[in-house]
């Protein structure tokens, strides 16, 4: 018998809407399961709605792929130092950005 924290691991989440999406259940009957298992903790129905859709286009899991490029934030505290350091010691200094 599986205990409470395992029926509630995302990934368990995840393999049972993929497994009741496959069987062509509803989002609305899957989303009622889940909130009649999980209560409050359960995620909302534009959550669970989303997870078929993406499992159609051939993803194996929910979760976000990586996406290539620049990073979500490309400013360290480094380099904030670094700037404020700079504005601090000429506060004269002009900057100017050539695109």
């Amino acid at each position: 018998m599986r205990t409470v924290k395992e029926i509630k691991s995302k990934k368990n989440l995840e393999l049972g809407i993929k497994y009741l999406s496959l069987k062509k259940i509803s989002t609305k009957d899957i989303q009622n399961d889940v909130v009649e298992i999980l209560g409050d903790s359960a995620p909302p129905y534009c959550t669970i709605a989303n997870w078929p859709k993406e499992f159609k286009l051939s993803r194996t899991c929910a979760e976000e792929e990586h996406c290539e490029g620049r990073p979500t934030t490309s400013l360290t505290e480094d380099e904030l130092k670094k700037g404020v350091d700079f504005i601090l010691a000429d506060s004269r200094v002009t900057i100017s950005h050539n695109i």
